[in-house]
């Protein structure tokens, strides 16, 4: 299925059109958008090169080639953008275990990174384990998580866009507050091993821009409301560094990223860079220090 649009151009510059190959779900207005080249400009072999690989690293395309054809008058040329659309929803997460107190746990990760063909970035993923064997008294124990990414938002004066996302988290689990693997509790169903039970509920919001067509400058604010309840921890125990009762996190996270792969999926050249740094304080609103 092909879908061809050519446009009216200027002496001396050129018009891109878009094809699609045996798929539409990626509207054509999408593509143009991720163009670094525009209607009106003197053709220049670099930019269109750029593009392409820009359009391959979005991950939409398994193929992405572009041509150059003669335009309807003497000094017209149009630039055909033909693309070969791929499936973009992946599995993300696949998780299958078992041990003695759970016989048998799992979960799932799903992952649309063009949902609706706009672009927009959707996943969820969940864990379930259920309660432990020799302890249907005990609360199950699952996580849940849900994720929304929009990397390139239209915004008047701002060049590349603006990149926005949201991640909401809750959780209900335990972990073990004993160090030492011969913990007398380390038996049976471990219904004797000192451990922490906990609910975390976690809201995390970010915002960026694009200072090159490669680049992401970003900063993440997660907020997480906590409740930890100890069983049969001591003081002599060292468990994870979760306060009892209800507390609060609250972070800021700041992130540089450069990316100039040529395919999202399978990458033959070019290379990913990221710099991050984290700061949590009670500065914040939250009751943990870390960076």
């Amino acid at each position: 299925m092909n879908n061809a649009n050519d446009a009216e151009c200027g002496r001396g510059s050129y018009c891109p059109s878009f094809r699609v190959d045996r798929s539409r779900r990626t509207g054509e207005a999408e593509v143009r958008r991720r163009l670094l080249v525009a209607e009106g400009e003197l053709l220049d072999e670099e930019r269109v090169l750029l593009s392409r690989l820009r359009l391959l690293q979005l991950g939409w395309f398994s193929r992405v080639e572009t041509r150059v054809e003669r335009g309807s008058e003497r000094g017209l040329v149009v630039l055909v953008v033909d693309v070969t659309e791929r499936n973009t929803l992946i599995v993300t997460d696949l998780i299958v275990g078992s041990t003695k107190p759970e016989p048998i746990y799992g979960g799932l990760g799903l992952s649309q990174q063009n949902f609706l063909g706009r672009g927009l970035g959707l996943s969820g993923a969940f864990a379930y384990g259920g309660a432990p064997a020799g302890r249907p008294q005990d609360p199950d124990r699952f996580a849940a998580r849900a994720s929304f990414f929009a990397p390139d938002v239209e915004v008047p004066l701002v060049r590349h866009g603006l990149v926005l996302g949201a991640t909401a988290l809750l959780v209900h689990g335990e972990e073990f507050a004993c160090g030492d693997p011969d913990c007398k509790g380390f038996g049976g169903n471990y219904g004797a091993a000192p451990r922490i039970r906990y609910e975390r509920l976690m809201g995390e919001g970010t915002v960026g821009t694009r200072p090159g067509p490669f680049e992401r400058l970003l900063v993440t604010w997660r907020w997480e409301a906590i409740h930890a309840t100890d069983i049969g921890v001591g003081s002599s125990v060292a468990g994870p560094a979760i306060l009892a009762g209800n507390s609060r996190l609250s972070a800021l996270t700041g992130t540089y990223e450069m990316d100039t792969r040529d395919d999202f999926f399978f990458p033959r050249e070019g290379m990913r860079t990221q710099f991050q740094v984290t700061f949590g304080s009670r500065l914040l609103g939250g009751d943990y220090e870390y960076s």
